[in-house]
């Protein structure tokens, strides 16, 4: 039985250019506790923003905001992971996501951490 965060976790983890990038890890919602500084990590977070229904009243499609935090010690490195996700993600179809869009990113520095992030937002459209 596929649903959007398995379908959406598959696609992170299965790429080894992406994952070669991150020596931290991809995380749902949160970091882990005390997370080393010194590597680069992901964490991402989706919600529904639209759902339509069949007549019968079963979920026919829903789209889904993508939200993708990239934390790393250098602006090169966040630079290049950006690149790297909004090209694994662009047109993306797999099992029941039927296709990702970019839409926009924010970046923001934390000085007192030392590090750099660059929030990402992309949709996707699910058919159930």
């Amino acid at each position: 039985m596929s649903s959007f965060g398995k379908d959406l976790r598959e696609i992170l983890i299965s790429d080894p250019s992406l994952n070669e990038l991150l020596d931290g890890g991809i995380f749902y919602e949160i970091l882990p506790d005390n997370f080393d500084l010194t590597k680069k990590w992901i964490v991402y977070s989706f919600n529904v923003t639209e759902q339509q229904n069949l007549l019968n009243g079963k979920n026919a499609y829903s789209v889904y905001d993508i939200f993708i935090k990239i934390v790393s010690y250098s602006t090169t490195d966040n630079n290049d992971i950006t690149n790297m996700l909004i090209e694994t993600l662009n047109d993306k179809e797999l099992n029941n996501i039927k296709d990702i869009k970019f839409i926009n990113d924010n970046h923001s520095t934390d000085l007192e951490k030392g590090i750099f992030m660059n929030n990402l937002t992309f949709s996707s459209f699910y058919v159930e």
